[in-house]
């Protein structure tokens, strides 16, 4: 079947079309026929997060159909007014980026999408996190690379942990793992759950998002929560609507969560979101213990995959028991927007070499990076002169 006519939807008939109820219903006919689908383009997630950050983000919907209406191809985007910026769905609360097709579509869709996005928009660039799969890598490439300013594409090894009932006995039977477990045991009363009443995440959340963004500054120089005032209550409206592909799990010592761990589901897959452990009780590894506990949980509960995710964090390979390729990618709208996108980025790693010299902190950067995509390249080098010239 070949794709010839899309239409696009954003702002308020955006709105319009995502509360329609036969919208919905074709869109999770979709999302369940497409392959590539994950948790990140599923109406449960991306409707919240619309929602949610409507304030800084204006829905854009790209859809075909066929002849009978059924949906043949869906790219669910997001727009911001004042940068003119174009993001996925999710944005960087999406680990995954991709557009719904039905098998044999991919390639005229996208053609046929991009054409409208070009025609409504002024982007520069659009950027997918991370495909699902590699392989979506070359379909891109295939329905974009003429039509646009160039595809680049970068493939990443994914970390995923298989579950194996054989492999959780082992974990379990070593040594040092029933030390931890008696060493906390003799503390208090330990306690691991599965949530499933928002009830119960309202009572340890805010505990849980402390040791997170306490983890996350030692680490990454950053306070997640802290620096997006509606990432909790995302969190907490996502699991409120849809619990069941949320899976939120928490370790309990007394009264008190002492790790835990919130992922999204796809199919029998759980897509790693966060691990959180307090950092009063590290020297007893609560954070493994947790993640020992989840595979045998997960494997009871039909699920056969935890999804650790890429970005090359260390601890993550201690859990790894298998590899695979996703992809990052990035279409450029022209030749001249990928000239331009390469100098800022190259001026962008100027300024991170300099930064240490001139007292700039990680959060500056990557606030003042941030600026540097929605300002005039005259403006961005002049602002890089002046830190220089500080110090060289």
């Amino acid at each position: 079947m070949s794709v010839t006519h899309v239409d696009l939807f954003n702002e308020k008939a955006a709105y319009s079309v995502l509360n329609d109820h036969k919208f919905l219903i074709l869109w999770q006919t979709l999302h369940e026929a497409c392959p590539h689908a994950t948790a990140f383009q599923a109406p449960s997630f991306v409707r919240v997060w619309y929602e949610t950050y409507r304030s800084q983000w204006q829905p854009v919907v790209v859809q075909s159909q066929d002849s009978d209406g059924n949906l043949v191809g869906l790219w669910l985007l997001a727009h911001n007014p004042i940068t003119g910026v174009i993001t996925h769905a999710g944005a960087h609360q999406a680990e995954y980026h991709t557009w719904l097709a039905l098998p044999g579509n991919d390639v005229p869709f996208l053609s046929s999408a991009w054409a409208a996005l070009t025609r409504h928009f002024t982007f520069k660039t659009l950027r997918f996190k991370y495909l699902p799969a590699a392989a979506l890598g070359s379909t891109l490439q295939t329905a974009l690379g003429i039509l646009s300013g160039g595809v680049v594409v970068r493939k990443y090894s994914r970390p995923v942990l298989n579950i194996s009932s054989d492999e959780i006995k082992i974990s379990f039977a070593k040594k040092s793992n029933k030390s931890r477990f008696n060493r906390l045991k003799r503390l208090d009363k330990l306690e691991f759950r599965h949530l499933k009443d928002p009830v119960e995440l309202e009572r340890v959340f805010d505990e849980l998002i402390l040791f997170y963004d306490f983890r996350q500054a030692a680490i990454n120089h950053s306070i997640p929560f802290r620096e997006d005032p509606q990432k909790r209550k995302f969190h907490r409206d996502l699991f409120s609507n849809v619990p069941n592909n949320v899976y939120v799990t928490v370790t309990d010592l007394g009264k008190h969560p002492i790790a835990a761990f919130w992922g999204l589901v796809s199919g029998k897959t759980v897509h790693l979101g966060m691990l959180i452990h307090s950092p009063l009780y590290a020297k007893h590894s609560p954070g493994k213990l947790h993640i020992m506990q989840l595979s045998e949980h997960l494997l009871n509960d039909g699920k056969n995959m935890l999804d650790l995710t890429p970005g090359g964090d260390t601890w993550k390979e201690r859990f790894t028991n298998a590899h695979d390729e996703v992809a990052e990618a990035i279409i450029y709208r022209s030749k001249w927007a990928r000239i331009q996108t390469n100098m800022l980025d190259g001026l962008s790693l100027r300024v991170k070499l300099y930064a240490s010299k001139v007292g700039i902190t990680p959060v500056n950067v990557r606030s003042t990076l941030a600026m540097f995509f929605h300002v005039r390249t005259s403006a961005v080098i002049q602002k890089i002169r002046n830190w220089v010239s500080i110090d060289c």
